[in-house]
């Protein structure tokens, strides 16, 4: 048999790697034990001391006055705002506007809005009366308001007929709130807040702002328009601006006899405007209850074509006058969709009437406000002479 012979210096490496393997094993268990030793005596001493003081009836660790009080103000507040109905007031020094989140006691019911979108100085004026329920005391509203002006804030009862005492109201732009501080603190039931305030029509394409779009005369023509959605309402009117509120809505437009005013619900009525006989006022019947960024307002000189659906419902598609025969495919597909959707759900669309708007610059493909849907021009109007089969599929 052949003999196999090792080097003197790999046996003596082999020796010195055994020896470092069982130094480090040796001191790895000396160090895990001598810190479990240290935990069992500090766990034996903390129960004794638990329990000598037990026995004695005296706290070992005794809160400063100054740290107990703390403790019992904060688990106040947070036991007031998890639990909405309740008539406990509210820590002077709770200051709701520092939450990101509006509180969940003030709720809002219905909003009385009427706007007036200036075309000629691109400045809106609005008033706005918002119905809200508190459901437990407070010194303070909070409503979501960016880039307005508040001329004015005032807290009525429900019948609008008691004006209670308002302190100020400011602006906090971090969090985009309107603050309103009362004199007093009220009891929960039932007010009217009432604002009035304007804003800027330029600027931006969200919110409520001025479009454009030019004839074929090669004239500009302007309309004002919204797109609120996800959270720019509180650009056009405060609000609630949150989609856990939602609330009923009567809507006002303010425009001259040359334009139209549409929004979510059939006009009620137009009128001379009692502040301008060279204007009109377009009122709209109450909206079912809706989050803020499903309104929808729109003053503009568009024309439109119209039909009704099997189940008597009007449907009309708007543009601007040159485009209108630009609207009979969306017209056309867009009744009979409705009417297939009611068929295979088997459930009747909830309003009166649906509207389809083309707006020459909107930011979005298209935004599904009740009863009135907005849509890039591209993606509504079409043309058989000049547009592609792929127009159809938009």
């Amino acid at each position: 048999m052949a003999k196999v012979f090792v080097p003197q210096s790999s046996c003596i490496f082999a020796v010195i790697i055994f020896l470092l393997l069982v130094l480090s094993v040796g001191l790895l268990v000396f160090v895990l034990k001598g810190q479990l030793h240290h935990e069992n005596s500090m766990s034996s001493r903390d129960m004794g001391h638990v329990g000598d003081s037990a026995v004695a009836g005296v706290v070992t660790h005794t809160p400063s006055p100054q740290t107990a009080s703390k403790t019992v103000t904060n688990r106040s507040t947070v036991s007031q705002l998890d639990v909405d109905h309740t008539t406990e007031s509210i820590p002077e020094d709770h200051r709701p506007w520092e939450d990101f989140r509006l509180p969940k006691y003030i709720i809002p019911m219905h909003y009385d809005l009427l706007l007036y979108p200036n075309l000629e100085t691109d400045i809106f004026t609005g008033t706005v009366n918002i119905t809200v329920n508190v459901t437990r005391q407070t010194k303070h509203f909070v409503v979501h308001a960016y880039r307005l002006t508040v001329k004015d804030s005032k807290v009525y009862d429900k019948t609008g007929s008691i004006e209670y005492g308002v302190n100020k109201h400011f602006l906090y732009d971090l969090h985009e709130y309107l603050v309103v501080e009362m004199d007093n603190i009220i009891l929960p039931t039932t007010y009217k807040l009432s604002f009035n305030f304007n804003g800027s029509l330029l600027g931006s394409i969200v919110g409520f702002y001025k479009s454009r779009y030019t004839n074929s005369n090669n004239e500009t023509r302007f309309l004002a328009t919204s797109k609120f959605q996800p959270t720019y309402a509180r650009r056009a009117f405060p609000c609630f601006d949150e989609p856990s509120f939602k609330a009923t809505f009567s809507v006002s437009l303010v425009h001259t006899p040359s334009y139209i005013a549409l929004s979510n619900m059939p006009v009620e009525v137009t009128e001379s405007f009692p502040d301008s006989s060279q204007l009109l006022v377009t009122k709209f019947q109450k909206s079912v209850p809706m989050v803020t960024y499903l309104a929808c307002f729109i003053v503009c000189d568009f024309k439109y074509r119209s039909t009704k659906t099997s189940s008597g419902k009007e449907f009309r598609v708007y543009s601007a006058p040159d485009q209108v025969n630009k609207t009979a495919y969306a017209l056309n597909f867009g009744s009979r969709v409705l009417e297939y959707f009611e068929n295979y759900f088997g459930i009747a669309y909830p309003l009166p009437k649906q509207d389809m708007v083309a707006i020459p610059d909107f930011v979005s493909g298209a935004m599904e406000h009740w009863g009135v849907i907005t849509f890039r021009e591209t993606n509504l109007l079409y043309d058989k002479q000049n547009s592609s089969p792929q127009n159809k599929q938009r």
